[in-house]
């Protein structure tokens, strides 16, 4: 007979009950999940890996975000990271090298040929960064530019925001070596010969952003660059003017699953697509 004074309930409904308990937290910091880690062990075990799922790291002074403190034995539940300011190189390689079940990282620190060795080995889908010190030399003398971005390691990712300028594709050729790669994203001061370049070169691209920023509110802006990019005339390519105001609390958002500019260029490049079809079909 069922203990009506002590009702049971299974463990899979017990840990979804938990879960979507400590999701409704914004943020699920261990502050903010304090009671639910205090009702039993097996209630810390569920909640934990939510808490440390998305983390920030800056050092950027007091009007940035800072990130609360994450122990070593929990690292591993990072899946969500991003390091920006000027942090300790060494804090960096530590952190990397603790964090190995990452998939979505944003360097927004200096990096350097170690750190591309322990970032290699992460699962990753998506990555953000700014890779200027990820660069070797080029031996061509086609290009005066000395340098190209060595970015061909990271086969498993399919989501990269490249912040550097290039000026000229050859620097980022290495993407199209990319197997992966369906979405890019570039700043939009890049000459229309970068885009160009993405869009022949890259076979598996589906979405290439030129992304700007603007200071007039939060909300992201889907534009019309057709003056400045004359001749790209591609479904693919989307004009995006992103929110400058606190890019990292954006990022967290995106992290956690809400609004971000790779999903507003999925959505227009589908309408797109759409509209396309029934134009041709008519």
């Amino acid at each position: 007979m069922q203990d009506l004074e002590h009702p049971f309930l299974p463990a899979e409904l017990e840990r979804e009950i938990f879960e979507i308990a400590a999701r409704s937290l914004e943020p699920p910091t261990t502050k903010n999940c304090n009671d639910l880690l205090l009702v039993a062990k097996r209630a810390q075990i569920w909640v934990e890996p939510i808490i440390y799922e998305t983390v920030a790291y800056s050092n950027r002074g007091s009007n940035e975000l800072q990130c609360f403190p994450v122990p070593q034995s929990q690292r591993h539940h990072i899946r969500n990271l991003l390091l920006s300011g000027p942090i300790d190189i060494n804090f960096v390689y530590s952190l990397l090298r603790e964090c190995h079940n990452v998939t979505n990282l944003a360097l927004w620190c200096p990096v350097s040929p170690t750190t591309l060795e322990i970032i290699i080995t992460l699962p990753l889908h998506t990555l953000s960064g700014n890779f200027h010190g990820l660069t070797v030399p080029n031996h061509l003398p086609l290009f005066d530019t000395g340098i190209r971005y060595t970015i061909s390691p990271f086969k498993t990712v399919t989501h990269l925001e490249f912040s550097n300028y290039c000026s000229d594709w050859d620097m980022c050729a290495e993407l199209a070596d990319l197997p992966g790669l369906t979405h890019l994203s570039f700043n939009n001061d890049v000459p229309s010969a970068v885009l160009k370049g993405a869009l022949e070169a890259c076979l598996g691209l589906k979405v290439l952003i030129s992304l700007g920023f603007h200071y007039s509110d939060r909300q992201l802006f889907v534009f019309s660059e057709k003056e400045k990019y004359s001749g790209l005339d591609d479904i693919r390519l989307v004009h995006l003017s992103q929110p400058a105001s606190d890019v990292m609390s954006d990022w967290l958002e995106e992290a956690n699953g809400g609004v971000s500019f790779w999903k507003v260029a999925d959505k227009v490049v589908q309408e797109r697509i759409a509209k396309a079809q029934i134009t041709s079909a008519a």
